[in-house]
């Protein structure tokens, strides 16, 4: 219910850093395949960050073009992940992000979620 609101905030983001569209979203899988779904830049989702469940993902591609990890900041197994991809990455940078629908008569607010934004290996263009 809410990647289709969170997709154009978080795309919006990798492209005003990395000048690239958003190759990989992962870690939660309803909120990465949803993002992935949802945005305009074709990403691919890593789900759970398992290749165990994601055979379609070349781990070599995924460092070279960089990624988004989502998890709820409720989840310290997914933050763990999230943290040891970013460790040492210059330009890396995280988000929490909310967003907010409405399913008939009734306003739903998502879980906290916080994006971790792995930059591209090699010479990126970084705007901020």
């Amino acid at each position: 219910m809410f990647s289709k609101q969170l997709a154009p905030v978080i795309e919006a983001e990798w492209q005003d850093r990395f000048d690239t569209a958003l190759p990989f979203v992962g870690g939660d899988g309803g909120f990465s395949y949803g993002v992935a779904f949802y945005g305009r830049s074709d990403a691919i989702s890593f789900p759970y960050l398992d290749l165990g469940q994601a055979p379609w993902i070349d781990p070599d591609e995924v460092e070279r073009r960089g990624m988004v990890v989502l998890c709820r900041v409720t989840d310290a197994a997914c933050l763990a992940q999230m943290a040891e991809r970013m460790d040492g990455m210059a330009g890396s940078f995280q988000l929490d992000l909310t967003a907010t629908g409405r399913l008939y008569y009734k306003t739903y607010t998502s879980p906290t979620i916080r994006a971790g934004f792995v930059p591209p290996a090699g010479p990126a263009t970084q705007s901020r």
